[in-house]
């Protein structure tokens, strides 16, 4: 019986505009001209009806094609009247695209895809298959699972030569090696935050989870790998004492070229962030090469965190400092990456590179306007400018709010500044 109700619920959505049809032909009066409306009814029957548990790319095209037959017969019965034709096809490609657009972003696109797709927000009748939860158990009944990930290093031993990790079934959730999960960032996401606050991991999930750093496998969105990385080396940053490989394991996915550019921004921040702590100085040396290295692509929009990690060196020489200078006025350039040229201008502005003063007016003397880039150089022109820089600072604090809280800011800094000097003067 509940087979029954099963598969009749499953094929409502095919009846349901064949009975309409046949009720809106018989009882009224209108007959086809009421009827015209059937064709279009049936594919969008399927969007707002529960399914089964699984709903698939067959499906879609089963019912679109199926609700097809309708259609066609009003083709042939106005086959002589070429614009009514026109528009019904139209409207029934148009009916047919909506529907599995709406299919294909709420329910593929779903990270829990295929196993709750009844999260979809348009069904509007909630249902939860008693037969299978849709929710994955808890993480701590589970025995432990076993995971080896391949890694990208130049050297690397293959898969099949390394030796199995054991590890927690939280470290093979986050890692993608749980089939259940792989696919689910949010599953993936509450496993890393369970043991966020571990601060003593074992060496073996330790290993596991810088092995899954380094490699460029997976199911997820490349974003959402990304978050995922990040905050995996926030936790191994935070182990006590922090594992010794991991600044090795950021700088050869850098040099590995085989990783995203929003994977690479975060290796670089984490390494400006750890390279403080190395006590080797061929680990500190290799870290600022391949932050010199990132800070040179200024086409890309991870020059500018390279900037900044090169500037939280406290241990820099006077060559360093001087090669920071040199990055920094190259990535001023409105020839450089949008993003890396705010990072380098309001470098600039802090560290009194006073070289950047004739691009920071080039920039806001220019009829070409970018509310970010011209709020980030009126900021450092405050703190580099002169007296002379202010009538074009009060230009922009007649130009709105968007401009005047800054202009205001660096007009109050110039003159503050101006009066300072004229009195040790």
């Amino acid at each position: 019986m509940k087979l029954f109700f099963r598969n009749l619920r499953d094929w409502f959505p095919l009846l349901f505009p064949y009975g309409l049809a046949v009720w809106l032909l018989k009882h009224t009066g209108f007959r086809f001209y009421c009827a015209y409306l059937v064709p279009f009814l049936g594919p969008f029957t399927w969007v707002f009806l529960p399914f089964g548990d699984k709903i698939s790319e067959k499906t879609v095209y089963e019912l679109c094609g199926w609700n097809l037959l309708p259609f066609v017969f009003f083709l042939l019965r106005f086959r002589h009247r070429p614009r009514i034709v026109c528009v019904l096809w139209s409207l029934w490609f148009l009916a047919c695209l909506s529907c599995f657009a709406v299919w294909q972003y709420e329910y593929k696109a779903n990270d829990a895809y295929p196993a709750n797709p009844h999260k979809n927000k348009l069904i509007c009748w909630e249902y939860m298959p008693p037969h299978e939860p849709s929710f994955s158990p808890p993480l701590q009944s589970v025995p432990p699972a076993t995971v080896s990930v391949k890694s990208v290093f130049p050297k690397a031993t293959s898969v099949s030569e390394a030796a199995p990790v054991v590890v927690s079934t939280a470290i093979a959730a986050v890692c993608g090696a749980d089939p259940a999960t792989s696919d689910r960032y949010e599953a993936r996401n509450d496993a890393l935050r369970a043991i966020a606050r571990n601060r003593n991991l074992p060496t073996s999930e330790v290993t596991a989870l810088q092995e899954w750093l380094a490699s460029t496998n997976d199911t997820l969105r490349v974003e959402r790998v990304a978050a995922l990385k990040n905050d995996v080396m926030n936790l191994l940053r935070n182990q006590e004492p922090p594992p010794p490989g991991l600044a090795g394991t950021l700088v050869a996915m850098f040099e590995s070229e085989a990783h995203p550019p929003a994977v690479l921004d975060y290796c670089i921040q984490h390494l400006g962030a750890v390279q403080g702590d190395i006590a080797d100085e061929s680990m500190r040396r290799r870290i600022r090469a391949t932050l010199v290295k990132a800070a040179n692509r200024t086409k890309l929009p991870y020059a500018g965190t390279a900037l900044y990690a090169l500037a939280e060196d406290g241990s820099a020489t006077p060559a360093q400092e001087a090669e920071l200078r040199r990055l920094t006025l190259a990535l001023c350039s409105p020839d450089a990456n949008a993003v890396a040229r705010i990072a380098a201008i309001q470098l600039a502005g802090q560290r009194g590179y006073a070289e950047a003063l004739p691009l920071l007016r080039a920039t806001l003397s220019s009829a070409r306007r970018d509310a970010v880039t011209d709020v980030v150089c009126i900021g450092s022109l405050g703190l580099l400018g002169t007296a002379d820089d202010i009538p074009l600072l009060r230009r922009f604090a007649a130009l709105g709010p968007r401009y005047a809280p800054a202009a205001e800011t660096a007009i109050k800094r110039i003159e503050e500044r101006g009066s300072v000097d004229g009195n040790q003067n």
